[in-house]
């Protein structure tokens, strides 16, 4: 063999090796995704990408970017890491036996993939640089792999000039070449037996989950008393259940939380599965300063909204329910914008309110006065962090599931009754 010939060998040869490592690399960095999602789809509390406060994959994993036609894109990622290794290890078995016009074909073919891919992950990484407050890092590798594939398949000499001196012939010879379709088959067989998996994990994950919270609320519950040390002022707290309810609940939130919002859905479960036996009361503790001065402006409309929140009078509990909603649909497509009054005035009519007197009590100092005067009651609880909830007294933190509730709600209740002379 002479030398050229010997040099083409060995450049086809490390073509083979850097286009499977770098597929095989991708594969991993979609796979740890792939689990990340999966984790925070059946209620985990956070991703395992998050290494450090500025760094996170929860923001986009939770995302309106997430997914792509209903599929989530760790999914479409991991199938496509996967066709692409297929098409790579075929064109390497058949490269000696079919020639060199079908590795080129297939070179050709790999190389378009990688364009399509690195200009899906320009458009991702605008997203996370611009709407997104926390970078993806597991998103950033796997962009940053599509990049490199794509300089490779480059380097490997793809010929891409021919598809618009030739455009037929070019279309026609990749259309020809059995790796490409080897590639497809196996990636509509791998989206689909992957997304099927990504269902059952989530299933599997939140049967876990909910019997792991339910253990640690039955620890946790078989060391209550009636009544905890904490004495709290309930006053005029907006309250979900009777008043003489025999379990008290008072959650201290913050409706640009988006754990606060979380921990409401499984408040609200509690109180239909408990409707006169639990009162759950609702105080503000909103993370800025503006009205919380132990706090940073990590929430810029937190105050406005708790402002909001006492306006609301009767209708508070649909003003809560609305405001975690806006506040969760607006993360979900990575905003960051700040409440304003047009805002508050969609809110005052969708919750039946008059809109101008509504406003005019959400901008008076007296309204700000008595959002602080919860914000202290928190304060003297030595509350620094929201969703902290207390429940007859007895402090708790996080935005536990209902399977960690049930257990404490069924321990006071037993306690009630032992207490009130009748069976346990």
């Amino acid at each position: 063999m002479d030398g050229a010939g010997e040099h083409g060998r060995r450049r086809r040869l490390q073509g083979v090796g850097w286009s499977a490592a770098l597929a095989v690399a991708g594969l991993l960095v979609a796979g740890l995704l792939l689990h990340d999602s999966a984790w925070l789809r059946a209620g985990g509390g956070s991703s395992y990408c998050a290494f450090a406060p500025a760094y996170s994959c929860t923001p986009a994993l939770t995302s309106a970017w997430a997914t792509f036609l209903g599929v989530p894109l760790p999914v479409l990622a991991a199938a496509f890491y996967m066709a692409v290794l297929v098409l790579v290890l075929s064109t390497a078995r058949r490269r000696a036996a079919e020639g060199e016009r079908m590795r080129l074909a297939s070179v050709r073919a790999l190389c378009l993939v990688y364009v399509g891919a690195s200009a899906y992950s320009l458009f991702l990484g605008q997203v996370l640089l611009f709407h997104l407050t926390t970078p993806c890092v597991f998103c950033m590798v796997l962009h940053g792999i599509n990049f490199a594939a794509l300089a490779h398949a480059c380097w490997l000499r793809p010929h891409l000039s021919d598809l618009w001196r030739r455009p037929r012939a070019a279309v026609v010879e990749m259309l020809r070449s059995r790796p490409l379709w080897d590639g497809a088959l196996f990636f509509v067989v791998a989206l689909v037996l992957l997304t099927f998996s990504y269902h059952g994990a989530v299933a599997r994950m939140t049967q876990v989950d909910q019997a792991a919270q339910r253990e640690q609320g039955e620890k946790v519950a078989s060391e209550l008393s009636r009544y905890g040390s904490a004495v709290l002022d309930l006053g005029d707290l907006p309250r979900r259940g009777p008043k003489d309810a025999p379990v008290a609940l008072v959650v201290f939130s913050d409706f640009e939380c988006s754990f606060c919002g979380r921990f409401a859905e499984q408040l609200l479960e509690i109180h239909a599965r408990y409707p006169l036996e639990v009162a759950v009361y609702f105080a503000h503790f909103p993370l800025n300063s503006a009205c919380n001065p132990r706090s940073s402006a990590m929430h810029p409309s937190a105050c406005l909204a708790a402002y909001a929140g006492h306006c609301a009078g009767p209708a508070f509990w649909a003003l809560h329910d609305l405001a975690f909603a806006t506040f969760r649909e607006r993360d979900a497509h990575g905003g960051r914008e700040v409440l304003n009054d047009d805002t508050l005035r969609a809110w005052a009519l969708q919750v039946g309110l008059d809109a101008p007197a509504f406003l005019r009590c959400v901008h008076h100092p007296a309204t700000r006065a008595q959002v602080m005067a919860q914000v202290e009651q928190g304060l003297a609880q030595g509350i620094v962090s929201v969703p902290t909830w207390f429940i007859n007294g007895h402090r708790m933190s996080g935005a536990q599931g209902a399977a960690f509730i049930e257990p404490l709600v069924e321990r006071l209740l037993v306690l009630t009754r032992e207490a009130d002379g009748g069976e346990p």
